[in-house]
Order: C-alpha cells, then structure tokens, then sequence
C-alpha cells in the first residue's frame, strides 16, 4: 500500500523559491509528483527569457520530489508491493559530444540509485553507441532498481541548453529519447515511467538535425512567459539571506579585507533586507531593458550591491540615506552592466576591483570631510575667483572620483558603449555636492526653466554703467520676484513649471553660470548693498573689471566642462546629444526644485529670485 502523496504541498514547497511561475510548477507537480500516473513521455519547457532560472526551477522540484518519495518510502512501505521512487539525470547537451557518453550517464543514475539501497558498489556496465544495446541496459536496470515492478518508479532526464542538441547530438538519439517509452514496453517496463525534458529558448520547431530532419513525436510544451516587475524583484530579494551572511562575514577574499574588516560597520539584519529591497527595485529599473534573464540579473544586482554598500561600511552615510548612496553608487550600474554582461571580466574580479576602488573613495571623502576641505569655496576674493586649474583639480568632484574609482581598470575617459543608458528616477533628496557643481546645477536649472528669450534682460549687464544687479538704468541682472498670470487665467498651465525641464545647449548654460558666479561672490553682494544705501563703491572700476574677467575665465575654465562631464556621469544632468564634444553638448536638468533650491542656499543664492514665472503647486 503506497503513501499518499500530495502534488499541491510539493509545489506550494517549491514556488517560494521562484515567484511568479506557480502555475508551471502546479503543472509540473502534478505531472511528476503522482507516482500510480504515467508522465509525459516528452516535455520542453520555452523559455526564451530565461533558460537557465527554468533549469533551476525543474531540478529544484525534481529534487524535492525524490525526496518526498523517499520520505514515503521508508515511512509507509508495507513490503507487500513497490514504493513510490523517482530518480534523475541532468545532461548539459554541449558537454555530451557522443552517444555512447549519453548513454552510460543516464544509466549510471539508475545503476548507483539501485546501488546505494542495496548499500553495494554498483556493476560496471559496458556500453556502446547502439541505442538498441542502451534499451535492454536501461531496462535491466529500472527492474533491478525496482524490484521487479516498476509501476510507481519514475527516471526524469533533463536536457540542459537542449538547442544545442541540432549541432552535437547524432539524428538517432533525439529519436530513440522522444520514443524510449515505446521501447521499454516491448521490455515490460510501462508507459510513462521514462520522461525526457527539454530545456530551451527556442521552440519545437527549430529543432532540426544536421539532416535537416525534425524529430517525432513532438513534445508537449510548457511556456515559461517574461516575468513581470513585481515577481522580477522578490526574484532578486531571494539573495538577501546569503548577501547579509557575507556582510556579517566581512569583505570577502581581498588581500586587503583582514585588515579593513575590522572598521568596516555592520547592519542589522531588519535594516540590511530594507535597504537591499529598495535597491532591488532601483537595480530592475536600470537592468531590465537589456537583461531578459533572471540568472544575469540576479548577478548584476549582486555585484552591483557590493559597491553600493561601501558607503554604509565605511560610515559615510547611514542606511536611511538611500538617495545619497544612490548617487555614489550609480556609476557603478553602468560599469558592470557594460562589463560583466559582456563577459569582460569574472564577476568576482569585477566585484573585488569595484570595492576596492569604491572603499578608497568614500575614506578619501571622510577625511576631506574632517578635515573641511571637501567644498570649494566659489568667491570670497579675487584669488578665490580667479583659482586656477590645478587647484581645482586637487578637489576633485565626489562623483568624479567615485567614476573613476570604480573603472580605473580601463582607460581614462573612455566613453562607455552605445546603448548602455540608465533610466533612473529624478533625484529628490540634496546630494553632497561642491560648491563649484552645486552652482552649475543651479544654472542648469535656471536654464532650462526660463524662456530664452528673457535671457538679456535678466543676465546681460553693460558693465560700464555700474555694478549694481538692481540697478534700473544700469543695465544689470534686472533680479526680482517673477510676474506671472494669477492662478486660473488662460495661459497658467502653458508654464514651463509644469511642463518639465527643456533642453538647453551648454553655451547657455555656461553663460548664465558665468552670472551666476558674479553674482554670488560676496564682494559684489556688499558692493549691490552699498548701492542700494546710496554709498559710494569702496573699489576702484580697474578692480572690479579685473574680478570680472577672472570670472569669466572660471565660467569657462576646462575645470568646469570636466564638472559638467561629471554631474553628466552622475545623471545630475541628462545628456539629449553624444557626449563626444562638449562645446555642442545639449543637457536637460535632473533634480527637483527643493533640491536646487538647497544647493542655492548652499552658494547664497536664492534660486527663486532668477526664475520666471514660478508659483508654489501646493
């Protein structure tokens, strides 16, 4: 009397492990997981996504199976008849190159299943290319392995990149595997008790021999559709376990990792799975344009991880500052999508080199940060406007270090390949940023929500007529609140406010920087205040005019450009042309407006005084 045994608790076991396929795993619990019921003889299981996840998922169940069987086996086997069994081998169709390999790997399944109840060495079995030869084997050794009634006794052979299988594979023994059930009953062994599975991206049809000739019968067909966002990323949140046991366990096997592990921070566990599944969600966004595989994007979201948590391990920023850390890590995405997809590298090597570079980042910017030199003071003097190229250089943009860290292994500057962009949400949370970048994200934002046409009434100044930016009849910056329509009136909802950032070419952003960076040096807001008071200026126009072409030369300085490549890098700033030549270069603004009005404040800037026509939504 056999046990009872339950298909639905098998794959209510197995689902957890890979969401979104519950019903191809019912499907296939239901198929394999009823010992009295003959299976299919042949299965392919398409998956044109993801072939390998679908691997995984049979052998997983299959496994689970074989043991539930054993389970019942020892549990309820009375003696009086056969016990449920199920036993199964796995053939990579690349690796087997032969008939006679194929062949002696799936009776060696059987051979040493039989061998290890009977707890004796299993026979040596002599085996040659004839498929004839291999049936009386196979035969011989499903009675043996069951005891002479093989009617609950189940052999899965799982055919692994089975599209292989028209370059390799002789016509003959695609053949005799779709019609092995045939075979064996001529050997008293029953229908169904053998299933060939197939694994692959290709549909039946394609697969033709080097004859030309398509096998018969054809299998049945399980499809395995592209799995949607939701279940992508619970995919994906699966390595959270194993990716907080090697956080606990320190950064792994660098020559460098002894002797950083012990400053390295450690998480909470609740923390750790929080901040991993937000990361998740960020890693689908940026990945599954140009990776269809659950494998690959498990391994890219895995990689990826290590180099977004250094920040954190080095106590640069707490687990709560996901934005912060979403920018420090976003080169980081683009590297490995464009180096490990195309099996540039080992993901290990990738993954150590990324750490390493990563780690040396965020200490260099903590002891910058100690130290109070991480922000460029923009103009306090004339010697502080006037800072020359290798000064600037010294002080090295955080994001431009963390790009360079991250992919010092390859040439320096080299674009990235075609077609590798990112699309990630707009930043909403205030980045560290210098003051030199935090200025030019201010500009870009100015730029790309005022009308061009108001630009020489609000930043063209006649320098001859005074220095004054609210001087009327000087013909400076013309500052001051925007006017605009009441809320309701006709043209309210034509505001460029509400229609998002516009693309604006670097040539005009470079010169309302240049503006910009005049009218934040503090020597011209005491000069503006003094005027405003009616006092006379305290500099001579010789000075001024000298000020004022040292700030002309910063606005255009090679510094900047390499800030603008940077903040590009860092998608402060969202390129609409190659990024080949700067000087034709058109960007588009990427941050909210808290965020500028932030990095305004941070410069003395009240970035709401140089917009136009611009009203509080709430």
């Amino acid at each position: 009397m056999s046990a009872v045994i339950s298909p639905k608790s098998i794959a209510a076991a197995v689902h957890p492990l890979f969401p979104g396929r519950s019903t191809q795993i019912k499907a296939l619990a239901e198929a394999f997981a009823s010992p009295e019921m003959p299976g299919p003889p042949s299965l392919l299981l398409y998956d044109p996504n993801s072939p390998r996840h679908t691997g995984a998922l049979i052998r997983a169940l299959l496994d689970r199976i074989r043991s539930t069987f054993a389970e019942a086996s020892n549990t309820h086997h009375d003696g009086l008849g056969s016990s449920p069994a199920l036993d199964y081998v796995c053939l990579p169709a690349l690796l087997m190159s032969s008939p006679r390999l194929i062949f002696r790997t799936i009776l060696n399944a059987v051979v040493h299943a039989s061998a290890e109840e009977e707890a004796q060495p299993g026979p040596k079995v002599t085996i040659d290319d004839a498929l004839d030869t291999f049936v009386g084997h196979l035969a011989t050794a499903i009675r043996k392995r069951t005891q002479g009634d093989p009617s609950q006794y189940r052999l899965c052979i799982v055919v692994d990149q089975a599209h292989r299988i028209r370059d390799i594979w002789p016509g003959f023994v695609l053949e005799g595997l779709l019609k092995i059930n045939t075979l064996l009953r001529g050997r008293r062994i029953g229908l169904g008790r053998v299933s060939v599975i197939f694994v692959s991206h290709l549909p039946w049809e394609h697969y033709s021999c080097a004859d030309g000739h398509t096998s018969t019968p054809a299998p049945e067909i399980l499809n395995f559709p592209r799995l949607v966002k939701e279940e992508t990323c619970q995919a994906l949140r699966l390595n959270a376990e194993p990716l907080y046991r090697a956080h606990l366990s320190g950064p792994g096997g660098s020559s460098q990792g002894s002797a950083e592990g012990s400053s390295m921070n450690r998480m909470h566990e609740k923390d750790f799975k929080s901040l991993y599944s937000r990361f998740c969600d960020i890693a689908y966004t940026s990945f599954h344009v140009e990776v269809a595989d659950i494998t690959d994007m498990q391994l890219l979201c895995a990689a990826v991880w290590h180099v977004f948590l250094v920040p954190v391990q080095t106590g640069e920023y707490k687990a709560s500052d996901f934005e912060a850390l979403l920018v420090r890590g976003r080169p980081s995405f683009r590297d490995a999508l464009s180096r490990l997809q195309s099996k540039e590298v080992s993901p290990s090597e990738w993954v150590s080199t990324a750490t390493h570079s990563a780690r040396l980042a965020s200490t260099k910017r903590i002891q910058e940060s100690k130290k109070g030199k991480s922000k460029l003071t923009v103009g306090s003097n004339v010697e502080n406007l006037g800072v020359n190229a290798e000064e600037v250089a010294r002080s090295q943009d955080r994001g431009d270090d963390e790009e360079n860290g991250v992919t010092s292994q390859g040439q320096a500057g080299e674009p990235f390949p075609k077609k590798r962009r990112i699309t990630l949400p707009t930043i909403s949370s205030v980045p560290p940023l210098p003051n030199l970048s935090a200025l030019l994200l201010v500009a870009a934002f100015v730029a790309c929500y005022n009308p061009t046409r108001l630009d020489v009434s609000r930043f063209v100044r006649d320098e001859t007529l005074g220095p004054g930016r609210r001087k009327k009849k000087g013909g400076g910056t013309a500052k001051g609140k925007a006017t605009s329509a009441a809320l309701g009136s006709k043209d309210s909802l034509g505001r460029q406010q509400l229609i998002g950032p516009k693309v604006v070419t670097v040539e005009r952003l470079l010169s309302i920087f240049q503006v910009l960076l005049w009218e934040s040096d503090p020597a011209t807001l005491k000069e503006a205040e003094a005027e405003e008071r009616g006092e006379e200026l305290a500099t001579n126009n010789d000075e001024r005019l000298s000020r004022l072409r040292d700030v002309e030369l910063l606005a255009r300085n090679a510094v900047v450009m390499q800030r603008i490549k940077a903040l590009t890098a860092q998608r402060f700033l969202l390129t609409a042309t190659k990024l080949d030549n700067l000087t034709n270069l058109s960007i588009r603004v990427n941050v909210t407006y808290e965020v500028a009005q932030s990095l305004a404040k941070q410069v003395n800037m009240k970035i709401e005084d140089w917009l136009h026509d611009w009203k509080e939504l709430f």
